[in-house]
């Protein structure tokens, strides 16, 4: 899609901007230090186009960041992870809206972990900042490890709610949690 090319033909640019509207694609960061910037978490929307992968991934990157979008899959949606973000650390998300949705009189399944920042590749997370993100409709809004380093993990002004099993799970192993 468009937003790949984008990250092909600036590989010096950091930031990425996305317009007001419905976004279908599923974004996998080509590099370090990529933020994807939105107009709002209410007008910048994005949608996985395969819904058997995730709709954005930074798994392995470093600095990945995500601002003033959102983030949604319907009930439709197969993959375990709707952000993924395994391996990855000094994530930077604001004003981000994570959700799965459902169309009136369907009910949810909580199958999909919103924000999978679980480190099966390497030893620890961590440096991970959080501010104004709303996760809902998941089995977990955010997932860390629970028996592995989680080095500062910041969450200010977030809401993890109305998830099958927990909000945010994680650990402060060794760490700090603000």
């Amino acid at each position: 899609p468009a937003i790949h090319a984008a990250f092909a033909d600036n590989p010096t640019s950091n930031n990425f901007y996305i317009p007001t509207g419905v976004v279908k694609a599923n974004i996998v960061y080509a590099r370090d230090c990529i933020n994807l910037v939105g107009d709002s978490m209410l007008k910048t929307v994005l949608q996985p186009f395969d819904l058997t992968k995730p709709a954005v991934s930074f798994n392995k990157f470093l600095y990945p960041s995500l601002t003033q979008l959102s983030v949604q899959a319907g009930q439709d949606y197969t993959s375990e992870r709707l952000i993924d973000a395994r391996d990855s650390r000094y994530i930077y998300m604001r004003e981000v809206n994570v959700a799965k949705t459902i169309k009136s009189g369907e009910t949810h399944g909580y199958q999909t972990i919103l924000i999978d920042n679980r480190s099966p590749n390497v030893g620890w997370t961590g440096y991970n900042t959080f501010e104004s993100v709303r996760c809902t409709y998941g089995a977990y809004g955010y997932l860390a490890d629970t028996d592995k380093l989680n080095s500062v993990i910041s969450m200010k002004s977030c809401v993890f709610a109305q998830n099958g099993y927990f909000g945010a799970k994680t650990a402060a192993y060794n760490g700090t949690f603000l």
